[in-house]
């Protein structure tokens, strides 16, 4: 097997190939983050949203289910919660 010595010019386009390519693995990591992290901004502005609405309006049946999953039963009485049993 004859292998020669690569020249200079082959160098310095493997070297640049090899810059570029870990700026392109770089810049696609910043992306999937800033993409992730605008996905969490989302997620907690909509829980904010949910929780204005809810004291504004009333959240009745989501306060109920939630309760209900923590295996306490609310005593309702026009919306309110005046107690909890357990």
């Amino acid at each position: 097997m004859n292998y020669r010595q690569p020249s200079v010019v082959e160098t310095i386009i493997w070297l640049v190939a090899a810059v570029i390519a870990a700026f392109v693995a770089i810049g696609v990591t910043l992306l999937m983050a800033m993409v992730g992290a605008a996905m969490l901004v989302v997620r907690m502005a909509s829980e904010a949203a949910r929780s204005v609405f809810e004291n504004l309006f009333g959240g009745r049946t989501i306060h109920n289910q939630r309760s209900r999953e923590q295996g306490v039963r609310p005593t309702i009485v026009e919306g309110q919660v005046i107690r909890r049993n357990g």
